[in-house]
Parts: C-alpha cells; sequence; structure tokens
C-alpha cells in the first residue's frame, strides 16, 4: 500500500526553499492539530503539516473498485500582526512552497502509475487562511485525491 502520509512528509523535507526558510514538517490531526503548534510558535514559525486523518471513499470505474483517499497539507508561516507586508510575503512564500510541491507531484504522478496508485493532480483544491482561522498565521492547505486498487470479491467464506 502507497503511504501518502509519509510521501508528502517526505516531498515538503527535501524542498530546498521550506529548508531555506526553517520550516518544520510534521503531522497533525485536523486544523484542531494546529492550535498547539501556533501556541507555541516561539519554537519554530514556519510548518508544513500532513493531516493524518483522510476522508475517503469506494469508487468504481466498472473495470474494478479503488479506495480514494483524499490527503490534507497545511503550509503556513507566521508573521507580526500589525505587519501587513510581512504577512504578504508570508503568504507568497506559502504560495511558493504550494507550488513547487504541486509541481513535484506532477513530475512522480507516472512513476506511481506502475504500482496502480493513481495521484489525482488534474484538480487539486487548496484554499489560503484568512485572519479570521488563526491571529498573526497565513498560509493555505492544500488537498489531493489518491486512488489505489481494493479488491472487493465476495467471499462466502466469511459469512455464517
Amino acid at each position: 500500500m502507497f503511504n501518502a502520509i509519509d510521501y508528502l512528509k517526505r516531498l515538503a523535507s527535501a524542498n530546498r526553499l521550506a529548508k531555506e526558510n526553517s520550516f518544520v514538517v510534521g503531522e497533525c490531526s485536523g486544523i484542531e492539530g494546529l492550535e498547539p503548534l501556533m501556541r507555541n510558535y516561539r519554537k519554530a514559525a514556519n510548518y508544513i503539516m500532513v493531516d493524518d486523518t483522510v476522508d475517503g471513499s469506494m469508487i468504481s470505474n466498472r473495470v474494478g473498485w479503488y479506495n480514494r483517499r483524499t490527503y490534507t497539507v497545511f503550509i503556513f508561516a507566521m508573521y507580526r500582526e500589525d505587519d501587513m507586508e510581512e504577512r504578504n510575503r508570508k503568504l507568497n512564500l506559502c504560495r511558493e512552497l504550494f507550488r513547487q510541491l504541486l509541481s513535484h507531484m506532477i513530475a512522480d504522478t507516472e512513476k506511481y502509475e506502475y504500482d496502480l496508485v493513481y495521484m489525482r493532480t488534474q484538480s487539486i483544491q487548496y484554499r489560503e487562511l484568512n485572519s479570521y482561522n488563526f491571529s498573526g498565521v497565513t498560509g493555505l492547505y492544500f488537498m489531493v485525491n489518491v486512488d489505489e486498487p481494493v479488491d472487493l470479491q465476495f467471499d462466502n467464506s466469511l459469512w455464517q
């Protein structure tokens, strides 16, 4: 099974721009899992966090069944609340990181298709954080779907 969470963390950890700007890469459990990090922002000001809880669905293409999982990645940076110029600089940094990560994912798409793992890079949803989410924090999050084949053949021996 393809481990998309590890893949996304490896990708973020290998990015030069993220390293140059001291982004901490890790996992969180939903957007609520970001709050403890933000309270301790003195430890680090920039984060790329992969949500370890996913949404999913079973889909069929009439030939077989696939488990489609939606993974969320948060890219955010702290700024001084009264400094809108710094906010814009940090938001543009997060946007560029998103662009670079997506570019790498698109390049990897064909490589993983040989293992019947389909990263749905044709349509990536993203949303920028507004000031109402977290004060003094800017950035964005994006979601990517990954489809993997699943065996849903009926096995009568599993039933009484």
